[in-house]
């Protein structure tokens, strides 16, 4: 009987680690409350006129955490339709807010002068613009943490991204400077436009991304990516006809309007910098087929688990338990300090894989990892809700 009753809770720990739900990883709500039309700011548009910028701000119903990260996101529809309520936009806000973040669909300038002699500067002033946009989406979300927090974001971790155009922008937005070297009418262009800034939000808060999620998107020139720049995780279907998947032109009713350098060109020259996700045989609407909506958000969900830290988040509540790690970096073993015994601790890769599960109802305070090759991994702490990276040298 003994052998037997052993078996058993061996099989009902596995089976329970299993299963557990990890925030920011697993789908841990079951509803969604939308917040439509937060206005973020007002910009001129191709035409001259005043538009007035919305967002829709989708957070986990029941939620009690007040400090999410957040991930604001731009819909597709080269840079002349779509919006903010798009499906690819609904399907990852939606998934998102279920995995505790704060996920946000922002409306950006649209149209551009298809009569133009110059169309490959028509549409770069189009992304400009967008850029701007979410630039200043990112700052008016960071500034509302101030101005009493009404959507429940830490404004220390904010991701960007989008599909297509909305990633176009969203990768621009991340990698472009107005140090890059570039052709001299796309300087010109900038300026003219008021800087790659823009205007939009308060410019005391910052503009920068934790990471970006590029959905079937690309970049005017390979060189604009740095070292230093932001990490981003790709998916692009490799039979993408709209925007290329390597290196080519983009058309639009049959006239070429600029080249871009597609998802797999990106990460084959930034390996250590650019996660990509390739989709055999996709075209240029992955999130259209059911069956890859869950393999693409939880690409996604991996990647920005593994890209921040939400120890640094703003602990939620008075008796929460705040845990420290050291040495960090480490070669082989690394302490665990807290004010409670901490009984629960998962370790994952980049990726977001699960390496190893420690429970021990007496706490654990160390960890073996001299076996681990050098590199970037993060230590979950279930009862506490919080993360912490670690380098393994």
């Amino acid at each position: 009987m003994m052998p037997r009753l052993f078996s058993f809770l061996i099989l009902l720990c596995i089976s329970l680690i299993a299963t557990a739900q990890t925030r920011y990883l697993d789908e841990v709500f079951s509803q969604v409350t939308v917040t439509t039309d937060v206005q973020y700011g007002t910009a001129i548009d191709y035409l001259g006129n005043s538009v007035d910028l919305k967002a829709d701000v989708f957070t986990p119903t029941g939620d009690t955490f007040s400090h999410r990260p957040a991930v604001i996101l731009m819909h597709g529809g080269f840079f002349l339709a779509g919006t903010k309520e798009d499906v690819e936009m609904d399907v990852m806000c939606r998934a998102f807010a279920k995995r505790g973040y704060t996920a946000i669909s922002i409306q950006y300038r649209l149209g551009a002068n298809l009569l133009s002699p110059n169309l490959e500067e028509t549409f770069s002033k189009s992304a400009i613009r967008a850029v701007q946009d979410l630039k200043g989406a990112v700052r008016f979300f960071r500034e509302s943490v101030d101005m009493g927090n009404p959507y429940g974001m830490d404004g220390q971790v904010v991701f960007t991204g989008g599909y297509s155009a909305g990633a176009i922008a969203a990768i621009h937005a991340g990698y472009l400077t107005s140090q890059d070297n570039m052709e001299p009418w796309l300087d010109t262009a900038i300026q003219n436009l008021g800087g790659i800034e823009g205007s939009i939000g308060n410019m005391n808060y910052s503009s920068e991304t934790n990471g970006i999620l590029n959905l079937s998107g690309g970049i005017f020139d390979i060189n604009f990516i740095q070292g230093t720049d932001p990490v981003m995780a790709s998916v692009h279907g490799d039979q993408d006809g709209t925007v290329p998947y390597d290196s080519g032109t983009i058309s639009l009713a049959g006239l070429n309007i600029i080249d871009l350098y597609g998802s797999y060109t990106m990460s084959l020259n930034y390996p250590f910098q650019i996660s990509l996700l390739s989709l055999p045989g996709e075209d240029h609407y992955p999130l259209q087929n059911p069956t890859l909506q869950d393999t693409i958000v939880q690409f996604y969900a991996n990647f920005m688990f593994a890209h921040f830290t939400p120890g640094s988040l703003q602990l939620e509540d008075e008796n929460a338990i705040a845990v420290s790690v050291f040495p960090n970096p480490t070669s082989d073993w690394i302490k665990i300090q807290s004010e409670k015994p901490i009984r629960s601790i998962e370790l994952r890769d980049l990726n977001g894989k699960l390496l190893q599960s420690i429970q021990d109802e007496s706490g654990v305070d160390q960890i073996d990892l001299s076996l681990l090759k050098s590199g970037y991994y993060t230590l979950s702490f279930p009862e506490t809700g919080q993360h912490k990276k670690i380098l393994v040298q």
